[in-house]
């Protein structure tokens, strides 16, 4: 075979082979167009989730169509998938390059928080294409490059820990910046660092949207909730979390301690439970919680101070209720400070600390002057001053101003007993007006509707004149060890006796031992 024909053979079988790939070629161009144009219509359906995938299908059929990856783009943006638009317009543009195209990328960028990328575009445009839309790519220029000094500072001022004026920069670049997963992340953990709860709630809720099982972002609004007293949302947010990411420290630390928290503030809170010292146990365990967050410790202050004043353990009650007061401005809504203004008057009133009480209340009111519940309060704290300036019967007594009945009863025999005239032959007219003035006290405390009204400063002289008048009234229990002498009261009598008030035909049962 002659050199000619050798070359006429290569010839023929390179045309061969050409001619297949062209046919090959031809083919994916074709079938790529098919989805490219099955794409178009899902996409005027707004079915955009079904029109990616067939413009997926175009490009990975036949590359070289542009059209494809520009509705691609154009999909993913309505799908907020701007990070996967973004490379779609990189290519379009890189092939294609105009003003248009890098105005475009370049915006995106922008919202994507790539502002020195978007900075590099712009200059770019102005440089191959000059008299293009010059005046916007000049303005998108100068946004750009300021966007990124500002998250160059941003990052220095982080580091600095200086976080107030971090997140008023931070806001402000967002307003470019507006769908940057990651400045935005920068932001809630500012946020959670400065303990703003609500703000940081409302950052990462806005994450959540495009990225719902992000571990951090689950564990920050976790942790906002949780902060600001929502322990059950807070525990649906850790285990999401750990979900995602069985090994989350973070969100494995949050779970626990939301278990802890949850188990004694249900035994403090429970109504139901008769008995205080197990809600005031729950109160008292919560507190020692590792990590508490201040609202719960809240809680259990304003719970210790108003079971304390209940059993009457007014010295532990203080500690507690001025813990409340002190913090009000700190407090939530779930903490009724006034409830504790009022439990630190009762104990302090219980402590014949008059003065002290009417100013608690006085200055409390000065802040809430609708406050029904203070200003009973205060009535009650100046009916009280007022009475000790005049005859105080529990103190008479020597009872506690919310004495049961059988501790008044109880005090009154003893002081009786302590106080008849002929255990005092030497002092007879002293121990009479003590006499008179125990059962007076008696004769008022004894009676619920009387005591009422004592306490509320009411009259109540009617039936204190009674009971002086007939001291010995309902006195008929025996005197240990016995007396010398019988007593007749109401007339002249035996050895030892004598008369008291106008006499009167009263009659007095005595046993003596």
């Amino acid at each position: 075979m002659t050199n000619q024909w050798k070359v006429m053979l290569l010839i023929a079988f390179f045309g061969l082979v050409l001619g297949q790939e062209e046919s090959q070629s031809t083919i994916n161009h074709k079938k790529a167009m098919g989805f490219y144009n099955e794409g178009e219509k899902l996409y005027k359906a707004g079915k955009y989730k079904e029109a990616e995938k067939m413009y997926s299908k175009c490009i990975f059929t036949d590359s070289s169509i542009d059209a494809c990856y520009n509705s691609r783009y154009l999909t993913r943006i309505n799908l907020q998938k701007l990070d996967s638009a973004l490379g779609d317009l990189k290519t379009v543009v890189e092939r294609n390059p105009s003003a248009r195209g890098y105005m475009q990328l370049g915006n995106l960028d922008m919202k994507l928080g790539r502002c020195k990328d978007a900075s590099a575009l712009f200059k770019k445009s102005l440089k191959e294409f000059p008299s293009a839309n010059k005046e916007k790519i000049q303005e998108l220029l100068k946004k750009s490059t300021e966007c990124a000094a500002n998250i160059v500072s941003i990052n220095k001022l982080m580091v600095k820990k200086a976080y107030d004026e971090a997140i008023s920069k931070l806001e402000k670049v967002l307003e470019v910046t507006t769908s940057s997963f990651d400045l935005r992340v920068d932001l809630s953990r500012l946020l959670l660092e400065t303990k703003q709860w609500e703000r940081l709630i409302q950052s990462c809720s806005t994450l959540l949207r495009t990225h719902p099982d992000d571990p951090e972002v689950l564990y920050m609004r976790g942790q906002g909730f949780l902060m600001n007293g929502d322990e059950n949302t807070a525990q649906t947010h850790f285990k999401k979390c750990l979900r995602v990411d069985p090994d989350n420290r973070k969100c494995k630390d949050g779970s626990k301690l939301v278990r802890s928290i949850s188990k004694y503030v249900k035994r403090m809170e429970d109504k139901e439970e008769k008995d205080a010292k197990v809600r005031i146990e729950a109160a008292t365990d919560l507190l020692k919680v590792k990590g508490l967050p201040q609202h719960f410790g809240d809680k259990a202050h304003a719970a210790l101070c108003e079971l304390y004043t209940k059993t009457k353990e007014y010295k532990e009650a203080h500690g507690h209720c001025e813990y409340v007061i002190q913090h009000k401005k700190e407090m939530g809504e779930s903490v009724d400070v006034s409830e504790a203004v009022c439990n630190e008057a009762t104990a302090l009133l219980a402590e014949d600390k008059y003065d002290e009480a009417i100013r608690l209340l006085s200055d409390a009111l000065k802040e809430d002057q609708r406050n029904q519940k203070l200003r009973e309060k205060l009535s009650e704290a100046e009916t009280a001053q007022k009475r000790s300036k005049e005859k105080d019967y529990y103190k008479i007594l020597g009872v506690k101003r919310d004495a049961s009945q059988k501790e008044i009863k109880k005090a009154y025999r003893k002081l009786a007993l302590k106080w008849h005239p002929d255990k005092h032959k030497e002092d007879k007219e002293e121990a009479e007006e003590k006499f008179k003035e125990i059962a007076e006290a008696y004769e008022i405390l004894s009676n619920e509707e009387s005591r009422a009204k004592y306490d509320r400063g009411e009259d109540t002289s009617e039936q204190a004149n009674q009971a002086r008048a007939n001291p010995f009234q309902g006195f008929n229990f025996a005197f240990p060890g016995g007396f010398p002498g019988g007593f007749n009261f109401g007339g002249a009598g035996g050895p030892g006796g004598f008369k008291f008030g106008n006499g009167g035909n009263q009659h007095f049962e005595f046993h003596f031992g």
